[in-house]
């Protein structure tokens, strides 16, 4: 049988959001998300059921809205709905497709992008990740106001697998703080490369 994961989950009030990946397979997987009620019930569905694949990977609620980040069709992407959307069913699924915007994007000169976090601050929303430009991962982080995505500079100080995989925004709202792995070279699920952080201050891009 295929496999769900989560990876993620925000809560706002009585509302809860999860994100994840399903219909887990060897080669293959789709975007997740679950919408939780205050009864405890709860349904998950593909936002993009058209896709040719991808996972969530991050959610948080802002603005009475759900904002889920991950990687579809080789882009990342930042997608929305309200929080009051997707009613459980009692199979325990549902269709909800995005009733916000989508935006995706492809970090520059890059042939895969991943986003693993999202966070909110001011104006827009932040995103981090990993990008692939001829086979050497290195971090990725943008800044996405309405459809406009802004990158900043990749971060990539080895030739192995470098990637941004959590944020924080600065209580001031004047920064944002990425935090991921440096050097690791795919093998295993844990180690030495995998304990190396990596914080970095970002100036609010405008």
């Amino acid at each position: 049988a295929d496999i769900d994961e989560v990876w993620a989950v925000a809560a706002s009030g009585t509302d809860f959001w999860m994100a994840g990946a399903g219909g887990i397979t060897a080669t293959a997987s789709h975007p997740w998300v679950i919408r939780g009620l205050p009864s405890g019930a709860a349904c998950g569905f593909n936002p993009f059921p058209s896709s040719g694949g991808g996972v969530g990977r991050d959610v948080t609620v802002s603005g009475g809205r759900a904002y889920v980040a991950g990687a579809r069709d080789g882009e990342a992407f930042l997608t929305n709905w309200g929080a009051s959307e997707c009613t459980a069913t009692p199979s325990g699924s549902c269709a909800c497709p995005p009733t916000g915007t989508t935006v995706a994007f492809q970090a520059t000169g890059a042939a895969y992008t991943e986003a693993r976090a999202v966070v909110a601050l001011g104006s827009g929303f932040y995103l981090a990740g990993f990008s692939d430009i001829g086979g050497d991962y290195g971090g990725m982080v943008a800044r996405i106001a309405s459809t406009v995505v802004t990158q900043a500079p990749r971060w990539n100080p080895t030739t192995l697998i470098d990637a941004y995989t959590a944020l924080a925004a600065d209580a001031t709202g004047s920064a944002v703080y990425a935090t991921g792995t440096m050097g690791w070279d795919g093998s295993g699920e844990a180690g030495s490369e995998w304990a190396r952080e990596i914080a970095r201050r970002m100036h609010i891009m405008t």
